[in-house]
């Protein structure tokens, strides 16, 4: 077991990364786990893209919206790790309800599955990423495996979770990385 110097998910990313680097990570039923010392890679080289491409850095908003994956977690790390805001989206909202929650919380972009894509089928001013081709994205980041530097406190808002929204429009509750 590793002590963490700061309770942030950046710290988690590199100490799992280093302590159970060949173990099994993340993945899918039947299928071949990402290892974590994989998942770090990724995580490292999607932030690489997410900086260069799209201008993400510490309080800018990531949306995910998508099925439980190995894709999914990968993203959320990756945007919380280098002090990204997460802002995940409940696969069973609306299309209204998305556009609400992508505008209400200032989203700078959006990673979707293909299977959700259609609920993004009206315009949307932010760039929209496939959840499926985090490997790819994350590749063309040029990472040599180091996560992007970033500040990432305790106290820092890590996520932004909405509610179902049973008495009117979702409404966020903020959560930090402690």
């Amino acid at each position: 077991m590793y002590r963490l110097e700061k309770q942030t998910l950046r710290e988690i990313l590199q100490k799992s990364t280093v302590e159970y680097g060949n173990r099994p990570s993340l993945g899918l039923v039947g299928g071949t786990p990402y290892t974590y010392r994989r998942v770090g890679t990724l995580a490292a080289g999607l932030q690489a893209f997410l900086a260069s491409r799209a201008g993400i850095g510490k309080g800018r908003r990531v949306a995910l919206l998508g099925e439980n994956s190995p894709e999914w977690g990968i993203v959320y790390f990756a945007a919380a790790a280098m002090g990204a805001v997460v802002v995940p989206i409940l696969t069973d909202f609306t299309t209204d309800q998305i556009l609400n929650i992508l505008a209400h919380a200032e989203c700078d972009v959006v990673f979707v599955s293909r299977k959700l894509k259609e609920k993004l089928s009206r315009r949307v001013d932010i760039p929209v990423f496939d959840m499926e081709e985090v490997p790819r994205l994350a590749d063309q980041g040029g990472s040599p495996g180091e996560l992007v530097p970033a500040e990432v406190d305790e106290g820092d808002l890590a996520a932004i979770i909405y509610t179902s929204g049973t008495t009117g429009n979702s409404k966020g509750v903020m959560l930090s990385h402690r």
